[in-house]
């Protein structure tokens, strides 16, 4: 088995009025790897760009994530639903005419069951393989965890009492 750089890759957008971020998170990345880990990433995601996506892994995925946000909606009642009525209520039409389509996630999953491995790998292409920076690994920061005398991962935070 191949050497595994981290335990997780998790992708989260971040919308605001001026911007919006694609964010990457990683965990338990050993610091001695931490230089290296954003060009294996993206040369990750470039391979996986050319050659193609496991679409039953894939599968897998998004029936994880759809019943994770079922149970969301089922233990956190109304709260689920907060974040997007906001961002309706900031960002969409005045008349509110977007709202239904932005609460009808579960909806959204059928289609994306849908979707051919074309489809995946052109949204990698798309977003996956422009990421410009990785916060994560500038100078200082790998410096403080590179001092640490354990294995912190990528964040400062987690080097603190250490």
């Amino acid at each position: 088995m191949t050497h595994l750089l981290s335990t997780y890759i998790y992708f989260y957008e971040d919308e605001r009025a001026t911007r919006g971020d694609l964010a990457i998170y990683v965990g338990s990345v050993p610091v001695r790897h931490l230089a290296s880990f954003p060009d294996k990433l993206r040369a990750s995601l470039a391979r996986i760009a050319e050659e193609g996506l496991d679409m039953g892994r894939m599968a897998m995925v998004l029936d994880r994530d759809e019943r994770q946000l079922r149970s969301k909606i089922e233990s956190s009642k109304g709260d689920a639903f907060s974040t997007t009525i906001i961002a309706d209520f900031l960002y969409g039409k005045e008349d509110g005419s977007e709202l239904r389509q932005a609460l009808n996630e579960i909806d959204s999953y059928e289609v994306l069951r849908k979707w051919s491995n074309k489809q995946w790998t052109d949204l990698l292409k798309r977003w996956g393989l422009i990421v410009p920076a990785f916060s994560g690994t500038n100078g200082s920061l790998f410096q403080v965890l590179r001092r640490s005398s354990f294995d912190c991962g990528p964040w400062p935070a987690l080097c603190r009492n250490g």
